[in-house]
């Protein structure tokens, strides 16, 4: 025995077996209540369809009896709850459509037009780190012309120049060598100067390129007159190199200009004097002597002109590094449908920058190209915050510093060697930090200033 109550407070008892279902028992009672549809708030004469719009509830434990439920675990005179289902209404789809174009032109007719430019942001600028390494390399070259200025009116002006005027030749006179080599190999000439300027004068991997690349070479060439010409003319470039150093042509396409000044003389004679060192160079020493004397008599300001020079000169020759496009970044720029070689051109012509030589193929060369060897510009605030750096200003006089400078422009993996070094490592690591601080300002100055400038022009 049951007692099942309607939504609307009908309440009828009836007998059924347990072996009947939560649907069977559903449809039996709404036969009992068919006879008063009063206490129904909804009514068919399909049982079945209506059996979909109720379901019933045991109310001792606020559960509901499913359809496919069985009453054998149902108590006797327990309390069924028919209960209405809430069926949300579909919508129709007409009523799911947004307003026509002509709708919206007549409510919108009486608004006044406003054309407001968004602010546009270039956000490569901070954001990305493809032009990190191009970046880095331009503040090098700004302090070591900064350097090159103070060292040229100083003490050590002679010793520098000596220094790095050597480590020119010694790589020519490397490099000649390694050419004189491939000649006998048979490789041509054309080629083996290609070979060394791709990879940097590296005479294992440039012996691999020409393997690879130059199909015109002979090994073991039997021509020995061409042999003996090509030992000829290399072994005379060796002696021009050893005996003429400031006519020396450097191989990255660039020459130490010949400075012939009396100052650039001195610290030459200087330099040779103190390499000599035998008790028998009297004579020649008290020569050297007089040469000083003679010296000594030109104007300072002249001689000092000259060793700024000529150190302005070395930066010139190591920030003038060959380009070579990354294969990485070819391939990557290819994919977007432009051809490999003017990919190839304008990487080149902006250093393996990518979003700058997107640019460039795009047509908009003006700005993508950007002096690299030319350092940051003067009006730069990266430039200025690490020019007004005391510890930047400091480390300009220090000797060490400014050699570490053109190591880093001559290889740029030579950093991590100059950060671990005890007198260069805490000014390095201030040109970082101050870099990527002063990076994000920018990024941001640009970001609230475009912002401004869009709110302002419409008020």
């Amino acid at each position: 025995l049951l007692r099942i109550i309607s939504p609307r407070g009908g309440m009828v008892d009836v007998e059924v077996l347990r072996t009947l279902t939560g649907r069977q028992l559903k449809m039996y009672a709404l036969e009992k209540f068919a006879s008063n549809a009063f206490t129904m708030p909804h009514f068919s004469s399909d049982l079945d369809e209506l059996a979909d719009r109720y379901r019933m509830i045991r109310s001792h434990n606020r559960r509901i009896f499913r359809d496919d439920d069985v009453l054998s675990d149902v108590n006797d005179e327990e309390e069924f709850l028919l209960v209405a289902k809430r069926i949300d209404a579909t919508p129709a789809e007409e009523s799911l459509k947004g307003p026509s174009p002509a709708e919206i032109l007549a409510a919108t007719r009486h608004i006044p037009l406003s054309r407001i430019n968004q602010a546009s942001v270039n956000f490569n600028l901070g954001m990305l780190q493809s032009d990190l390494q191009q970046d880095l390399r331009r503040i090098m070259i700004s302090l070591s012309k900064a350097s090159a200025y103070v060292h040229g009116t100083g003490p050590c002006a002679g010793k520098l120049i000596a220094l790095f005027q050597q480590r020119l030749i010694n790589r020519k006179r490397h490099q000649i060598s390694s050419v004189e080599t491939l000649l006998e190999m048979g490789f041509s000439l054309d080629k083996i100067n290609q070979a060394l300027q791709i990879t940097k004068n590296v005479f294992p991997a440039a012996l691999d390129w020409l393997i690879q690349n130059d199909s015109t070479s002979m090994f073991f060439n039997c021509d020995k007159n061409a042999t003996c010409a090509s030992s000829s003319a290399t072994t005379n470039q060796i002696q021009d190199a050893t005996t003429n150093p400031t006519g020396y042509e450097s191989p990255m396409d660039g020459g130490l200009s010949p400075i012939t000044g009396r100052g650039r003389k001195r610290s030459t004679v200087e330099w040779e004097s103190r390499s000599t060192s035998t008790p028998s160079s009297s004579a020649g020493n008290s020569i050297e002597e007089e040469e000083c004397d003679g010296e000594e008599q030109a104007d300072p300001f002249t001689i000092k002109r000259e060793n700024v020079a000529a150190l302005l000169e070395i930066v010139r020759l190591y920030s003038e590094k060959t380009v070579v496009p990354d294969p990485e970044l070819v391939s990557s720029i290819a994919e977007m449908g432009f051809k490999e070689d003017n990919v190839r051109e304008a990487l080149i012509a902006t250093h393996n920058n990518q979003a700058a030589a997107c640019e460039w193929l795009l047509g908009n060369r003006a700005k993508s190209v950007q002096g690299v060897n030319d350092g940051l510009p003067a009006e730069s605030p990266i430039l200025r915050v690490l020019m007004g750096s005391p510890q930047v200003q400091i480390s300009l006089g220090n000797p060490k510093m400014f050699i570490a400078l053109i190591s880093m422009l001559d290889n740029s993996s030579t950093m991590t060697m100059w950060l671990s070094d005890n007198d260069t490592s805490a000014v390095l690591g201030h040109i970082l930090r101050t870099y990527h601080e002063e990076k994000h300002i920018v990024a941001i100055n640009q970001f609230n200033n475009a912002q401004g400038g869009s709110t302002s022009s419409h008020p």
